[in-house]
């Protein structure tokens, strides 16, 4: 009975390992027409990533959980800019500097103009810090300050004088944030809903989600938002008002934990980048979502010429209206 009942084990086993594989290897499936999915690199030797940033030069910023290694990516290939002494999560440029967040609360600071040259401890303000963003010049008293979501809060870190404020206080699990058209967009994994919140501390829903969001990715151009939806394996979009669009994407492998998923926009809007992990294999992909409009910014002389047009336009009308009166 013993032997039987061994082998059913070992049959079910191979059910659920083929099972596995077939889902998570299978690759993305796209449900909207007009876009492709492509692989941008591997890396190998890591499987758990945090967040990501890039800097609108071609060089990729993201942070290795297994290997506490700060990696950087660009046509010359990957490399590690910095080991650090507990988990990076959260990361986001600033200027030429990189600013990363650990698993206890650690805020790091990394020159990327010099790489090798070590990571600087700023501070630790405690928790778990995974989301990261800059605030711009709307969010009130914060703008120019470093917001970061942890477990249970999110808070303000100014870069000058290295102090922190705490901007709002919950009972989620907030692993990613990001700024958009309407502000401060904050992901709750545990209550599986993305909310507003301004910088006085004001909590507004904005979306609630069939799985547990471990990202934000907002287009720059469109101003759509973009969730990894970690529990479902999917990407879902929104608009920028709030309104469901509907599943972008399915079968994707994310990270499987509630840390900052490897997700966002390239400062241009031009494409998705994501990380790709393959339960069971130490190779991470770095893939890419393309066939996102890009806006596009006049010539200084047209945008001169078409004012012009336009002013010379109404000044006729205005008159032709003055004299019928």
């Amino acid at each position: 009975m013993s032997n039987l009942i061994w082998r059913m084990v070992a049959a079910m086993a191979v059910i659920v390992a083929i099972g596995s594989s077939v889902e998570v290897h299978a690759g993305i499936v796209l449900h909207v027409s007009g876009y492709t999915d492509q692989a941008v690199t591997t890396i190998s030797g890591t499987n758990s990533f945090g967040s990501i940033t890039d800097d609108g030069a071609g060089n990729i910023y993201f942070t290795g959980a297994s290997t506490r290694n700060v990696y950087r990516h660009n046509a010359g290939g990957t490399a590690s800019l910095e080991s650090l002494n507990s988990i990076p999560l959260g990361i986001e440029l600033v200027g030429n500097d990189l600013y990363v967040g650990t698993n206890i609360g650690e805020i790091y600071r990394l020159d990327t103009t010099n790489p090798g040259a070590g990571a600087t401890l700023v501070e630790n303000i405690g928790g778990e810090l995974m989301g990261m963003a800059v605030a711009p010049s709307t969010f009130g008293a914060y703008a120019g300050q470093l917001i970061i979501s942890s477990r249970d809060k999110v808070v303000a870190f100014d870069t000058v004088t290295s102090t922190s404020s705490t901007v709002y206080s919950g009972s989620g699990l907030y692993p990613a944030l990001a700024f958009g058209g309407k502000g401060l967009f904050v992901a709750d994994y545990s209550d599986r809903q993305l909310f507003n919140l301004t910088s006085t501390g004001f909590y507004r829903p904005f979306a609630p989600m069939s799985g547990s969001p471990g990202g934000i990715a907002i287009n720059p151009n469109s101003g759509e938002v973009f969730i990894a939806n970690e529990s479902a394996g999917a990407i879902d979009r929104y608009s920028r008002q709030g309104r469901y669009l509907g599943r972008f994407a399915s079968n994707v492998s994310w990270d499987g934990g509630y840390y900052p998923s490897f997700f966002s926009f390239t400062r241009d809007g031009s494409a998705l980048l994501y990380g790709e992990r393959r339960i069971g294999d130490p190779n991470v992909g770095i893939r890419q979502i393309t066939g996102f409009e890009v806006a596009a910014v006049p010539e200084p002389s047209t945008f001169a010429s078409g004012l012009l047009g336009v002013a010379l336009i109404g000044a006729g009308w205005l008159r032709r209206r003055r004299r019928a009166a």
